[in-house]
C-alpha cells in the first residue's frame, strides 16, 4: 500500500511529525528535496504533503525520527494510521487498509449529513422565499387593483368635468345669442327712433311760415344723454332761492324767478310764441 492510496487527512500526525523533526535535525542532514518543505511554516499545501509522504515512503531514516515526535497516547484513528504507517508492524497494510476505509466511510458520512443540513436549510429557505414571493404578489395584485380604482375615479372626474363644461359652454352661447339679438333689436329701435325724429323735425320746420323766427333749439340732443343729464342740472341750480343781504329779505322772501332763455323775438315785428 502506497501513500497515494491512503487519505492525505488520515496521515496528517504523520506529516506533522515528519515536519517537527525536519526542524529539529540539522540542515546538511535533510534531504535536498524536503529543504523547501522544511523552511515552510503554517499548513502545508498539499504537493508538499504528497512530496514528504513519499519520502517517508521511501526512507525508514526519516519514519524514525518522526516517530520520535509523533504523540503515540493519542487514541485517535490518524494517529493509529500514522503510527501503524511510520512503525510498519507484521500485518500493519491491512489494519491501515481498514482505517482508511473507516476514514473514508466516516468523512461520507460527515459530508452526508452536512449535505442533508444544507438540504433542509435550502427547504426552508425555499419556503420564506414562497412566503415572500406570495406576499410580493398579493400587495402587487392590491397596488394594481388600487391604481386602477384610481384611474376609474380620474376617468370618471374627468368625463363629469367634460360635461359641466360643455353644459357651461352651452348657456354661454345662448345668452350670447340672445344678448346678440337684443343689441340687434335696440340697434333697430334707435334707428327706427332717429328716423321719426328726423321725419317729425322735418314737419315741424315745414309747418312754420317763411316770416317766422328761427326756432330757438334746445341745448341738448335726443341722441347725448349727457346733455340732457346737464341741462337738468342747471335747471336745478335755477331754482334755488338765494336769500339777499337786506332786511327786507329776511323778512319777506322775493318771489322766486325761473331762470330761462328770453322770448323770442323778430327782427322788426312784434313777439311771438313758438307755437304761433
Amino acid at each position: 500500500m502506497t501513500p497515494a492510496d491512503i487519505d492525505p487527512q488520515l496521515l496528517t500526525p504523520a506529516v506533522e511529525a515528519a515536519r517537527r523533526a525536519l526542524r529539529r535535525i540539522d540542515d546538511k542532514d535533510i534531504p535536498a528535496r524536503l529543504r523547501d518543505t522544511a523552511g515552510r511554516s503554517g499548513r502545508l499545501p498539499a504537493p508538499f504533503v504528497k512530496r514528504l509522504l513519499a519520502e517517508l515512503e521511501a526512507s525508514d531514516w526519516l519514519r524514525a525520527e518522526a516517530l520520535l515526535e509523533i504523540d503515540s497516547e493519542s487514541d485517535s484513528g490518524g494517529a493509529s494510521a500514522s503510527l501503524l504507517f511510520l512503525q510498519r508492524p507484521e500485518d500493519w497494510v491491512e489494519r491501515l487498509e481498514d482505517l482508511a476505509i473507516g476514514h473514508r466511510e466516516a468523512l461520507e458520512l460527515s459530508q452526508i449529513k452536512r449535505l442533508e443540513t444544507e438540504l433542509r436549510n435550502a427547504i426552508g429557505r425555499a419556503g420564506r422565499l414562497e412566503e415572500m414571493v406570495a406576499i410580493a404578489e398579493r400587495r402587487e395584485q392590491e397596488a394594481v387593483s388600487g391604481v386602477e380604482q384610481r384611474l376609474g375615479a380620474q376617468v370618471a372626474a374627468h368625463r363629469r368635468s367634460q360635461a359641466r363644461l360643455k353644459s357651461a359652454r352651452d348657456r354661454l352661447a345662448g345668452r350670447l345669442s340672445s344678448s346678440e339679438e337684443e343689441v340687434n333689436r335696440l340697434t333697430d329701435e334707435n334707428s327706427n327712433l332717429r328716423k321719426k325724429v328726423e321725419e317729425t323735425r322735418a314737419e315741424k320746420e315745414k309747418s312754420y311760415p317763411p316770416t317766422a323766427p328761427d326756432r330757438v333749439r334746445p341745448p341738448w340732443s335726443l341722441a347725448k344723454p349727457l346733455e340732457i343729464v346737464r341741462h337738468l342740472d342747471d335747471i336745478n341750480r335755477a331754482l334755488v332761492v338765494t336769500p339777499t343781504p337786506s332786511k327786507a329779505s329776511r323778512l319777506e322772501p322775493e318771489p322766486t324767478r325761473l331762470a330761462g332763455p328770453p322770448p323770442a323775438s323778430g327782427p322788426t315785428g312784434p313777439k311771438r310764441s313758438c307755437g304761433s
